[in-house]
């Protein structure tokens, strides 16, 4: 799973602005059934994975399982990039304006909103 340090991030997707103060980020497009590994990399190449088994096409990454107050305004973008836990060689791609993109990036914003749960999109 070192993925990452053969994508060109130019080519990973970019995600709408995030709350620091999500709980959870649901992702839309999987296959129902399947096991998957998320891979969360920051801007020093550290590490953080999630698991989840998709339901109805969908999975949710439970952020509390992260590092506390990883996800915040001022560490800059993250890289996520999807497995199926049957081909760890081989990214998942999902389609954002008719484009396939195997690579996230993600950000998040400083936000006073109540909203926990949010699409990636």
């Amino acid at each position: 799973m070192s993925y990452l340090l053969k994508q060109d991030v130019c080519n990973c997707y970019n995600a709408v602005p995030m709350s620091q103060c999500l709980q959870e980020i649901k992702i839309q497009g999987l296959t129902t059934g399947v096991n998957y590994i998320f891979e969360i990399w920051d801007k020093f190449d550290s590490l953080e994975v999630l698991t989840d088994t998709s339901v109805l096409n969908e999975c949710t990454l439970d952020l509390s399982e992260l590092t506390p107050n990883l996800l915040n305004a001022n560490a800059g973008e993250f890289t996520l990039i999807i497995y199926d836990t049957t081909d760890l060689d081989t990214p998942i791609e999902l389609t954002f304006d008719s484009v396939a993109y195997s690579c996230f990036i993600l950000t998040f914003i400083q936000s006073n909103s109540n909203v926990t749960s949010q699409y990636l999109r």
